[in-house]
C-alpha cells in the first residue's frame, strides 16, 4: 500500500511538472506572438534568422499562400539531382496546385485535370467550353476555379458542387486565382470582387468598380483584410488602385490611387502590401531614326496595410510584369527587357529590404520570365539569360535559376530547351515543379 501511494505521488509530481513546463512554453510564445509585446519580438527579424526558423504553412493556392507571398514551408533544391520528365510533354497551361496527393491543373487552355502524383494517372477532367481555366484553390474536399463561370467541385471525384455565373453583371470569365478565407471564397471579374459561401455558391456581397473597361487582379488575404488592384488600362497607362476591403461586409477599408498598370496581385506580409505597376508613354526622341520612343517607368511600392499610407517607393526603367516575392525581410523581384533605342537591354532581378525599399543586391544580364519563389533561403525564378555560344547580342538561353536569397550568389542552373513565360515554381513535400510548357519536377 506505501508502494503505491509512493508511486502515485511520483506519477503526480511528474506531471505536475509537465504542466509546469508546458505552461512557461506557452507563455512565452504568447508573449512572443503578441503584436503589443515589448523587446526583440518587435525588431525585423535578419534574413538569416527569418530563413531558419520554421517557415508559415504553405496551402494548395496561387503564390503559396493567402498572402501571395512566394514563400513555401519546403527543403530548397539545393543541387540538381533528379530531374522527372514524365509529364514534361503534357500541354500545361497554370501552375498546378497540389493537396492530398493529387495535382490540379490547366492542360490545353481550358481542360482543368486531376492526376494521382504517384502514379501520373489522370483522376478526371473538367473542360470549360471557352475560356480558359484560373489557377485554383483547394479547401477541404473542394477545388474552387474560375472559366466561364465560377465553379466549386469535388476535389476526388471532379463532380461539380455549384457553379456561380455572372451574366446579369455583363460579364464572363472568371480568369484571377481565388482565394479561400474559411467558409468564403473571394473573386475577381473586371470591376468586381465577389464574396461567395463556399459550401453553396450563394453570393454574399458583391464591390465594384464604376467605369468602363475595368481590370482586376486576384485578391489576396492578411489578417482580415483582401487587397486587390483594380483600375482602367489603355495600352499601359491609366488610373488604377490597390483596394484594402473588410471581408466580413465587403466595405472599403482605405485605396490608395495611382497612374500606370497594376496587372499582378498584391502581396501581403507582415502588415506591408506590396505591388507592382508599370507606366508606359511615347515620348518624341532625339534620334532621327527613332522619332517616336517607348518609355517604360515601373515601380515597386510598400503599403501600411492598416491605414494604406505609402512606406517607400522603388522606381525602375523597365517592366514589371510579376508579383514578388517576400521573405526573411527582403522583397524579391525581376524587371524585364524592353526595346531602348532599337537594341534589346537586359533587365535585373533585385533583393530590397523590406522594411526599406533599399536594395540589397541585384544581378544583371537576368530578363525575369517568372515570378520568384522561395524555399528556406534560396530563390528560384525562370528567366532568359545569355547565351554564350550565340554570336549575336540578342542570343538567349531559357534556364531556371537557384540562387543564395540572402546574397544573391547563383548556385546552379537548369537550361529549358526553349524560352516560356511561364508560372512561377511551386513545392509540395520538398519538391519543387516548374512549367516550362510541360511540367518537370525536381527532387
Amino acid at each position: 500500500m506505501a508502494d503505491r501511494d509512493t508511486g502515485s505521488r511520483l506519477i503526480a509530481i511528474v506531471v505536475a511538472g509537465q504542466i509546469i513546463v508546458t505552461a512557461a512554453i506557452l507563455g512565452i510564445l504568447f508573449w512572443t506572438s503578441r503584436p503589443d509585446a515589448a523587446g526583440p519580438a518587435e525588431e525585423l527579424l535578419s534574413p538569416d534568422s527569418y530563413f531558419r526558423s520554421t517557415a508559415p504553412p504553405s496551402e494548395p493556392t496561387f503564390r503559396a499562400n493567402t498572402g501571395r507571398t512566394g514563400f513555401y514551408d519546403s527543403r530548397a533544391i539545393r543541387e540538381i539531382g533528379e530531374v522527372d520528365t514524365r509529364l514534361s510533354a503534357m500541354s500545361v497551361s497554370t501552375a498546378p496546385v497540389m493537396a492530398d496527393g493529387i495535382m490540379y491543373l490547366c492542360r490545353g487552355g481550358n481542360n482543368l485535370t486531376a492526376i494521382e502524383m504517384l502514379t501520373g494517372r489522370e483522376l478526371w477532367q473538367h473542360k470549360l467550353l471557352e475560356w480558359q481555366a484560373s489557377v485554383p484553390a483547394v479547401a477541404g474536399n473542394t477545388i474552387y476555379f474560375g472559366g466561364e463561370s465560377f465553379f466549386a467541385l469535388d476535389a476526388k471525384t471532379g463532380a461539380e458542387k455549384w457553379r456561380f455565373d455572372a451574366v446579369s453583371q455583363g460579364e464572363r470569365g472568371f480568369v484571377n486565382a481565388p482565394v479561400v478565407v474559411s467558409d468564403a471564397v473571394y473573386v475577381t471579374l473586371k470591376g468586381s470582387l465577389y464574396a461567395l459561401d463556399a459550401l453553396t455558391g450563394a453570393k454574399r456581397w458583391e464591390y465594384t468598380i464604376d467605369g468602363y473597361g475595368i481590370e482586376t487582379t486576384a485578391p489576396a488575404y492578411s489578417n482580415g483584410t483582401l487587397f486587390f488592384g483594380a483600375g482602367s488600362n489603355n495600352n499601359g497607362s491609366g488610373t488604377q488602385a490597390i483596394h484594402a476591403i473588410d471581408p466580413a461586409t465587403g466595405r472599403e477599408k482605405w485605396r490608395y490611387d495611382l497612374t500606370g498598370v497594376v496587372s499582378s496581385p498584391p502581396v501581403a506580409a507582415d502588415g506591408v502590401v506590396y505591388f507592382a505597376a508599370t507606366e508606359a508613354s511615347r515620348t518624341g526622341g532625339g534620334d532621327p531614326r527613332y522619332p517616336s520612343q517607348l518609355k517604360i517607368t515601373s515601380s515597386l511600392r510598400a503599403l501600411d496595410a492598416l491605414t494604406g499610407g505609402e512606406l517607400w517607393l522603388s522606381e525602375t526603367d523597365r517592366s514589371i510584369l510579376f508579383p514578388p516575392a517576400v521573405a526573411g525581410g527582403l522583397l524579391f523581384f525581376g524587371d524585364s527587357q524592353d526595346l531602348v533605342h532599337g537594341q534589346d537591354s537586359w533587365g535585373t532581378l533585385h533583393a530590397l529590404d523590406a522594411g526599406t525599399g533599399k536594395e540589397v543586391w541585384k544581378i544583371d544580364s537576368i530578363d525575369t520570365v517568372s515570378a520568384p519563389s522561395i524555399a528556406e533561403d534560396w530563390l528560384y525564378v525562370s528567366a532568359a539569360i545569355p547565351d554564350p555560344t550565340a554570336s549575336g547580342v540578342t542570343g538567349e538561353l531559357g534556364a531556371l535559376l537557384a540562387i543564395d536569397a540572402r546574397t544573391g550568389q547563383q548556385k546552379w542552373q537548369y537550361v529549358f530547351k526553349q524560352r516560356y513565360e511561364i508560372p512561377a515554381p511551386i513545392f509540395y513535400q520538398d519538391v519543387m515543379y516548374v512549367v516550362p510548357g510541360g511540367l518537370l519536377a525536381f527532387h
